[in-house]
């Protein structure tokens, strides 16, 4: 029997084998929600949208500070969320750290199979830790109080008055 994409009847370009299956980390959402199916998944996300929500952000060990007051406010209606009620100055974080056992520096973080199962290029587990860090140092050294910094601040020049 050939697998069939719902939305259009096509084939499936790609299956993966039953250990990518076993060791995806949607596999481990869904075990963590306790969901057996993608339909399990699915009926789930839209059945009740906060407490899906409320287990994403639990997987991806997203907090807040100070945290929200309500996750999802639909008293406007359900066309007019207010998501993550809380203090304007909150600051969101991600504080997941990998573990030394979860992956191997060298383990593929991202592979490019091309449909065929064999792995013609990606970027190792290192690789994407690496170039995080570079990103995140970047971000952390604009300045944006600072005119001199590209993209910051009011636009620079002279902030007297008195001409």
């Amino acid at each position: 029997m050939q697998d069939t994409s719902l939305l259009d009847g096509q084939p499936f370009a790609w299956t993966p084998t039953p250990d990518v299956i076993e060791r995806a980390q949607l596999t481990r959402f869904m075990k963590q929600v306790d969901v057996k199916t993608w339909e399990e998944l699915y009926d789930f996300s839209i059945r009740d949208v906060e407490k899906f929500t409320e287990e994403v952000l639990k997987f991806l060990d997203i907090t807040f500070d100070p945290p929200y007051e309500k996750l999802l406010d639909t008293t406007d209606g359900i066309e007019f969320p207010n998501w993550f009620s809380r203090n304007a100055d909150a600051i969101v974080r991600n504080e997941r750290r990998f573990d030394a056992n979860d992956f191997s520096p060298e383990e593929p973080a991202i592979a490019d199979e091309g449909g065929s199962g064999v792995n013609h290029g990606g970027a190792s587990c290192r690789d994407c830790h690496t170039q995080t860090l570079s990103s995140a140092t970047c971000l952390a050294c604009h300045d944006s109080n600072n005119p001199d910094d590209e993209g910051g601040g009011d636009g620079g020049g002279d902030d007297d008055d008195d001409d």
